[in-house]
């Protein structure tokens, strides 16, 4: 098994037993030589730290705080990881998917929802800041949304991608 395989499915097992936030394994996805993993931190802490960071903003912004949705972590996975695959940030998938498109096929029904996007970033620190130093990020991560996924995913040559999908549900 290949690290980038082993990697995944390493991430796959810590969220679903750390945050029930895993996406379900799709290898066809996953471009052979992509890496999937970070040695340097735990996948779940990771998810952990990012809503934690955007809970922090919120918190100073007076606004309620953010819940973590397995749905959302499953577009958000699909787009980082995809991006990745590309060498390219773009809300855009490579497959003509848009936001709207990767949020219903992951199951999940919305009044609204809105996406951050970010590459190049190490740390959740970093990739928080800038996109709390640009106006539409900003909006999002201070916006009228009441659940989050989020994900990180590194090209061939590590460089790291973000995708943080927000939402609040469609109730019925």
């Amino acid at each position: 098994m290949t690290r980038s395989y082993r990697g995944w499915l390493i991430l796959l097992m810590c969220l679903a037993t750390m945050s029930g936030c895993a996406a379900p394994l799709n290898r066809a996805a996953v471009e052979p030589g992509l890496i999937m993993d970070d040695p340097e931190i735990d996948p779940a802490e990771l998810l952990d730290q990012l809503v934690k960071a955007h809970n922090a903003e919120r918190t100073e912004a007076e606004l309620s705080s953010i819940a973590l949705d397995k749905k959302l972590c499953a577009a958000a996975q699909r787009q980082a990881e995809d991006m990745a695959a590309q060498n390219k940030m773009d809300h855009q998938g490579s497959d003509g998917s848009n936001l709207p498109d990767r949020v219903k096929d992951a199951g999940y029904s919305y009044k609204r929802c809105g996406e951050n996007i970010a590459w190049g970033q190490k740390s959740v620190e970093q990739v928080v800041e800038v996109w709390m130093k640009s106006p539409p990020h900003k909006k999002n991560i201070l916006g009228e949304f009441t659940q989050m996924g989020a994900a990180r995913a590194f090209s061939k040559d590590g460089t790291p991608y973000w995708c943080v999908v927000f939402a609040t549900p469609l109730r019925k």
